[in-house]
């Protein structure tokens, strides 16, 4: 094939064609995707999620926000430069403070929640290149991310879990970047967003923690430590300065550092009795309050984290190597919510969630050659309660479990015939493996596909999943 070459003159000067696109596509993509999660996550905030005062919404004054937006939140940022609040570090807190002078509307303390999740989203597309090379996956993350239900709701409102996110991602990017090119500049801009994660909300000290877990894990402790030490350092005496600086009342920070039964009150521990029922809000669909959404009697799964264990447990098993450190940090986090604390409150997940969604995109182009019975697998426990709890939502009548010809038929159609499909293509694939390769992948395809659009639509356009938040101040 000839080698044909464009040039453009622009202001005198030639360019390749190729390379001036190369340029230009990543930013394009990076641009693109940021945009499009602001656009998400910040059209109508002050309308928005809307809380009603009333259980299980547990909305406050002003009208709408959510009791520890209005509560915590609001007045913590508000009288930042008056007290400092003993219990939450300041970061996150300066930027909602800065957000309400230049909005002059108490709803812009959800402006920076918006922000960093919106960068988040563009960090997801890095550390998914950086791990897995492919473009179209890594565009798929953060796709992921941005239409995952939950992730849609935290991100607009005033949580500093949304500031650990964005630093503890970043963070973990340039660990990756470190592994890559072994320049220690790497090691320090991760050490400073560590520590930048820890100044957003206290359940950020797992960004640290997994930034010498993972020093330990691959090998280069040594090194990290160093540099751990020295940001930890410099970091700890600018943030003192500064608030020294500012005037701030720290009487009631030294007044915990000589009680420690205080310290332990605001950093919940020694409370015990939640560790239990921790782990409810991985696999139940829940509000910020931590009260559980029920469907016709029962409790309505969250399908947006099902597939994303699915998508890393099969990659867990497929190429282990690629997804290892994702498992060690969500362990981290995991581990030190429990430890630590009393257990995992409702939206502290929302450090983890772009986590699920960086393998996600790269897991489907793997799950397109899935086997027959791990498809059927698919289908049986995660496929199915979601097609149909769709279904009784949107065709039937909102009533609990009766005789109803209509939908027995759309069960035996949205889940027999995948389930047949798959059988046939296990029966046929015994003796002809390659030959039925094109096979699975159009039958896995299809079915990751329709999965993937009726959640949406089950999620955004209809009432099926998330009626509480989609109803509400209606």
């Amino acid at each position: 094939m000839p080698d044909v070459r464009v040039k453009l003159t622009a202001a005198g000067v030639a360019l390749k064609a190729p390379s001036f696109g190369k340029r230009f596509y990543t930013p394009m993509i990076l641009a693109s995707l940021f945009l499009l999660a602001f656009a998400t996550r910040a059209y109508r905030l002050y309308s928005f999620p809307y809380f009603p005062e009333e259980e299980p919404w547990l909305g406050s004054n002003p009208e709408g926000l959510y009791r520890d937006e209005a509560d915590r939140y609001l007045r913590e940022s508000e009288s930042l430069f008056e007290r400092l609040p003993v219990y939450q570090p300041p970061l996150f807190l300066f930027f909602m403070n800065l957000s309400l002078r230049a909005f002059g509307t108490p709803y812009a303390i959800r402006v920076p929640s918006a922000v960093a999740s919106s960068l988040v989203a563009v960090l997801i597309y890095l550390v998914s290149m950086k791990k897995f090379g492919s473009r179209g996956a890594s565009v798929a993350s953060a796709l992921y991310f941005i239409a995952m239900f939950p992730a849609f709701i935290y991100n607009r409102m005033a949580f500093l879990e949304n500031g650990v996110a964005l630093f503890l991602l970043a963070s973990y990017y340039c660990l990756l970047v470190y592994e890559g090119c072994g320049k220690e500049r790497w090691l320090y801009l991760s050490g400073i967003l560590a520590v930048l994660g820890v100044l957003s909300k206290i359940n950020g000290v797992v960004a640290p923690l997994f930034f010498l877990a993972y020093g330990l894990y691959k090998g280069f402790f040594r090194k990290a430590l160093k540099v751990t030490i020295l940001v930890f350092t410099i970091s700890g005496v600018s943030l003192l300065s500064a608030l020294f600086l500012s005037g701030l009342d720290l009487t009631p920070l030294f007044a915990m550092g000589l009680n420690p039964s205080a310290v332990a009150r605001q950093w919940m521990m020694v409370v015990v009795g939640k560790e239990t029922s921790a782990w409810e809000y991985f696999i139940i669909s829940s509000m910020p309050s931590g009260w559980l959404t029920w469907f016709q009697g029962y409790l309505r799964p969250e399908y947006w984290y099902i597939f994303a264990y699915f998508a890393l447990a099969y990659l867990a098993v497929k190429e282990y190597e690629k997804v290892s450190d994702i498992i060690l940090l969500i362990i981290s986090f995991v581990a030190t919510c429990l430890l630590i604390s009393w257990g995992i409150g409702s939206y502290f997940i929302i450090i983890l969630q772009p986590f699920f969604a960086v393998p996600v995109g790269y897991a489907i182009t793997r799950m397109l050659r899935m086997q027959p019975l791990v498809a059927m697998m698919f289908i049986l426990f995660i496929y199915a309660p979601m097609a149909i709890t769709f279904n009784i939502a949107v065709f039937g009548e909102g009533t609990h479990p009766k005789i109803d010809p209509l939908l027995y038929l759309l069960k035996l159609l949205f889940v027999g015939g995948p389930l047949a499909s798959a059988f046939y293509l296990l029966i046929k694939g015994r003796d002809a493996e390659e030959a039925n390769l094109l096979g699975r992948m159009l039958f896995n395809g299809a079915l990751i596909g329709f999965f993937l659009i009726l959640l949406f639509i089950g999620s955004y356009l209809a009432p099926t999943f998330y009626p509480h938040y989609l109803n509400a101040g209606m």
